[in-house]
């Protein structure tokens, strides 16, 4: 575990209050992003010491707080845990006084976008050579997320995990996906995706993605079953994993997906798409299969909220004050109307408020069903989608997964553990 260093990320004095406010809280998290105590190494008072006391921690092995406690880290590394009354704080050490708040792992976003220089190739908008990575990812941080998967990578985007990794850049942990891989027409364009024009190309194209570094394969829906296959097997040769939409192309279905070598789904609504009735039964049917499977889910129900929210009112959920302190690559491309896909003419192409209504009811009974048999659901927020927020998004997704009947305790497990 290492402390992000917030302050000089930015310029701090642009940032809001709100935004500052959520940075000091996203400290505290990153301090706790590991609760077991080290042990060893030079004397404590030999290295930069910072005591956070009088907390109330959440330890997330167990569903408990335990109150009025102190974390001592020492150069980087928890090195104590305990009550207030019994840590020994070490001489000049930076004390940090909770108040009674509270503290807890770091939380883990397994659904992002990040921008990227391939959004203004892909959208032929005017660009720079270079996104500020600084400003991009603090909304992580000021938010108390401390590690993301990004499910669309991009050369600049292995660049910026690998300098996060070695301290040289403040930012969550980054695991980042390979461009979309989808079929002919792709459903965004290059370089944001790759098509896979058959099975013949998929074994070239993932063992480059394997090569340049990327942390697993994402899919998009376009695909047919033989060229899933093919991208399957030469992913296992090249030790990489693969993830995200279910394909939808000649052969293809959820179960199909399930059975046949995908490790995880990356939208609880891929069940919705995929189901056939969407009674319980068939949720419980499709979370044994994921389970017998060693399947992970993503949950996502935020995507569904989010466009609700717009269709109702776009100017409302624009107006959120978070907006203000985000880079405006993505805004500008396509969240505000024209391009924004669920204002004006584009909501035409959307789903009805009463199918989108139904669907999450389905992707909720479906988290229910996939946390009973023993799922790993992961929380993820598909930031960046339009109008849902970096960091904040997460928030808004723990909420999600409460109002799906979750408990409070098994929603941040989905986001820490």
């Amino acid at each position: 575990m290492r402390l992000v260093p917030l302050l000089p990320v930015w310029p701090w004095s642009s940032a809001s209050a709100h935004t500052r406010r959520r940075a000091l809280l996203g400290l505290l998290a990153t301090a706790c992003a590991s609760c077991s105590a080290a042990s060893g190494g030079p004397a404590v008072e030999r290295l930069p010491s910072v005591a956070f006391t009088h907390a109330n921690i959440l330890p997330m092995d167990r569903d408990t707080v335990l109150t009025d406690q102190t974390v001592l880290v020492v150069g980087g590394t928890i090195r104590d845990v305990g009550p207030s009354t019994s840590v020994r704080v070490p001489r000049g050490a930076t004390v940090v006084d909770a108040g009674g708040g509270f503290l807890m792992p770091g939380l883990v976003d397994s659904h992002v976008h990040v921008e990227t220089v391939s959004f203004p190739q892909a959208f032929g908008m005017p660009m720079s050579d270079t996104i500020p990575m600084e400003r991009v990812l603090l909304p992580y941080l000021a938010h108390g997320v401390t590690s993301i998967v990004v499910l669309s990578g991009a050369p600049d985007l292995l660049r910026a995990r690998d300098l996060v990794e070695r301290g040289e850049l403040s930012g969550p942990t980054m695991v980042v996906a390979s461009p979309m891989l989808d079929g002919s027409p792709p459903i965004m364009p290059p370089p944001l995706t790759r098509v896979v024009a058959g099975p013949d190309s998929a074994a070239a194209i993932v063992t480059e993605f394997a090569r340049a570094g990327y942390d697993l394969v994402k899919l998009r829906t376009g695909l047919s079953r033989a060229t899933f296959e093919a991208v399957i097997t030469a992913a296992r040769r090249a030790g990489i994993p693969v993830e995200g939409h279910v394909p939808r192309g000649p052969g293809m279905s959820i179960e199909v997906a399930m059975t046949g070598g995908q490790s995880g789904i990356s939208h609880l609504e891929e069940f919705y798409y995929g189901a056939i009735t969407t009674a319980d039964s068939t949720a419980t049917r499709l979370a044994a299969l994921a389970a017998a499977n060693g399947v992970r889910v993503t949950s996502t129900l935020v995507v569904y909220r989010t466009i609700l929210a717009q269709l109702r009112n776009l100017d409302s959920v624009l107006a959120q004050p978070e907006i203000r302190d985000m880079y405006p690559l993505a805004v500008e491309a396509f969240w505000r109307p024209p391009r924004n896909p669920y204002s004006g003419a584009n909501a035409a192409n959307t789903a009805s408020p009463a199918q989108l209504l139904n669907g999450l009811a389905f992707q909720q009974a479906m988290a229910r069903a996939l946390v009973a048999a023993g799922v790993p659901v992961l929380a993820g927020s598909d930031a960046l989608n339009p109008s849902i927020l970096p960091g904040k998004g997460l928030w808004q997704e723990l909420s999600e997964l409460v109002r799906a009947g979750l408990t409070p305790y098994q929603a941040l497990r989905a986001a820490t553990v």
